[in-house]
């Protein structure tokens, strides 16, 4: 039976992509056409589906490949640090975290074993015993009964917390399950309808009665574990109306009896019986026989049909994984999980999205999508741009926290010129991340530019990238307003004459009161007090023995519609830079 899934909502199109990705990763990418809007399918693919999609959430979250890396890394910085009394405490609990997963049994004592040994090392005189360690960490990983629980959890821990809740072989009960266990009832829970459905159909479509009541015995002859209880009532239905009638129209009769309700997502195919609800989706899906009071009419039906299932339990797939490092909070906190989407054709969406994972590892994934497209795309870019909606979510128990992110003209129009592409000119990669999400999300980036000068202050690292923030404010409120005049030289003067005064008092030994004036400044800026900052501007001027203040700052504070706090936030980022600053090598790394 040939299938089509067209385009349609986000987490529709991010089920699509994950499915497309899902037979890539197989190797049966060539088993599906990608036409402008829709995928097309034959229904007989999904006979080894199952295996294909635990194949590829074990290859993408492959805990062992992660705990050696994260072994390699923390033995690469006791080396370089002389690091060992912290070091080989961290090194340790790599191992032993491990260990605890397999109480009672000779994994463990290996790993306990393994750790003992590590504790052992004191000095760098003893490095060599953390290679022969790794060595045997690595055997007792590549155990199939250890890189498979480790990896299949891991699994089993994403898929529920974001995606599913406790449906199918998510339920509790199912965690000590081997893998090939979990694939079955997985297989039968959401592939085996549409595959036995698929050979139906096809022997309805050949007319083909012997054939046809032959895939309904060979259904109904399998073990009731295997099958779906919905699938059994239609083809107990259809089973009896044929050998009655001998009639092969029957089956289409009944598959397409009024008393089943039509697929909510697609129109296309009838609901067997299940619901849109969290079990499906559980960022967007609720409770549904719960919250009857939510619905039209007390109807709480929101009827799905099984290729809709399928395509929604691929979700996990096309989705990318994003950890926000400058938030704060535990690593749970930071995880969010994302999807690009796109009024384009499904190869393009399907590109695009390749090209959003691969760059996941980077603290600011967004802005080089962004300006990737732009380059890609060109003259059309501010239209195209217009066009994407970043969606990203993170479900913590019954809360679930969905951000949307859509470009307006003025913000479009900012990425698509020179301008946007300055932002690639801040070095500290968190900084540039926070930056980019709170513009996306249309919040002025103010605060944030506050809160990395107090920190630059404290550490003495230069504020150069403060700088570049405060021109990209002032770049995002002239295209809010619709203005094309954009004075950043006025700004570069500025932070100049800040850094002039930051000369003066460096080479006079008062170095020291610059973190003082820098703090009063920015505390008058984030009240919106111009009186106080020029007053305090005045007696740095004259405490550093010039008897005029740059007349530029007369005439933009004099104006009402003046960019204040664009203007503060440069003169003052200069004020705590150096020209040639002791830690400019610090300013480049992440903090």
């Amino acid at each position: 039976m040939k299938i089509k899934a067209y385009l349609n909502d986000w987490f529709y199109n991010m089920g699509i992509i994950g499915f497309i990705r899902i037979l890539e990763n197989s190797d049966m990418i060539n088993e599906i056409d990608m036409r402008y809007n829709y995928i097309e399918f034959d229904s007989s693919i999904l006979k080894e589906f199952g295996k294909y999609y635990f194949d590829y959430f074990m290859a993408r979250y492959d805990v062992p490949k992660d705990r050696l890396n994260r072994y390699q890394s923390q033995k690469a910085y006791i080396k370089k640090r002389n690091e060992y009394k912290d070091g080989i405490k961290y090194l340790k609990k790599t191992v032993t975290d491990v260990a605890n997963k397999f109480k009672g049994t000779e994994n463990e004592a290996d790993l306990k074993n393994i750790a003992d040994e590590i504790s052992k090392v004191k000095n760098e005189e003893q490095f060599e015993i953390l290679n022969e360690q790794y060595e045997r960490f690595k055997e007792v990983l590549e155990r199939e009964e250890v890189s498979e629980k480790l990896t299949l959890n891991k699994v089993r821990s994403i898929l529920s917390d974001q995606y599913f809740g406790q449906a199918s072989f998510l339920q509790k009960t199912a965690a000590a399950k081997r893998l090939d266990e979990q694939r079955k009832i997985a297989e039968k829970d959401y592939i085996l309808p549409i595959y036995e459905m698929g050979k139906l159909m096809d022997a309805y479509s050949n007319k083909s009665f012997d054939e046809a009541k032959k895939c309904i015995d060979e259904y109904l002859s399998l073990d009731k574990k295997c099958r779906d209880k919905n699938v059994d009532r239609i083809y107990n239905k259809i089973n009896k109306k044929i050998e009655k009638s001998k009639d092969i129209n029957s089956i289409n009769e009944e598959l397409n009896s009024p008393k089943l309700y039509n697929c909510s997502l697609c129109g296309e195919f009838k609901s067997l019986g299940d619901d849109f609800e969290e079990k499906i989706f559980v960022p967007l899906g609720i409770s549904n026989s719960n919250a009857n009071n939510l619905f039209w009419n007390f109807n709480s039906k929101f009827p799905i049909c099984n290729v809709c299932k399928l395509i929604l339990f691929c979700t996990p797939a096309g989705a990318t994984d994003l950890f926000k490092g400058y938030i704060e909070g535990d690593y749970k906190d930071k995880t969010y999980f994302g999807f690009l989407n796109y009024d384009t054709d499904i190869s393009k969406l399907y590109k695009e999205n390749e090209n959003f994972y691969n760059r996941k590892d980077k603290e600011s994934p967004y802005n080089q999508i962004i300006l990737d497209i732009v380059e890609e795309i060109g003259v059309k870019s501010e239209w195209e741009l217009q066009n994407i909606l970043f969606v990203e979510f993170d479900v913590n128990g019954k809360n679930c926290k969905l951000n949307y992110f859509n470009i307006p003209r003025f913000l479009a129009k900012f990425f698509a010129g020179k301008q946007g592409k300055e932002l690639n000119n801040i070095k500290n990669e968190k900084f540039k991340s926070e930056l980019v999400d709170l513009i996306l999300k249309n919040i002025d980036i103010k605060f944030a530019i506050d809160k990395k000068l107090r920190q630059d202050i404290k550490s003495g690292y230069n504020a150069l990238d403060c700088y570049i923030a405060c021109k990209t404010r002032y770049y995002l409120n002239m295209y809010r307003e619709g203005k094309d005049d954009m004075k950043s030289k006025t700004l570069f003067f500025i932070y100049k004459s800040g850094q002039d005064i930051n000369k003066y008092f460096t080479e006079h030994s008062g170095e020291n009161k610059i973190s003082g004036i820098a703090y009063k400044m920015l505390n008058s800026v984030r009240t919106g007090n111009k009186n106080d900052f020029m007053d305090a501007v005045l007696r740095t001027y004259m405490a550093a023995g010039q008897k005029q203040v740059p007349q530029i700052f007369s005439e933009i504070f004099s104006d009402e519609d003046s960019e204040f706090e664009s203007v503060a936030q440069t003169f003052i980022a200069g004020l705590i830079s150096n020209e040639t600053p002791k830690k400019q090598e610090g300013a480049n790394k992440n903090e």
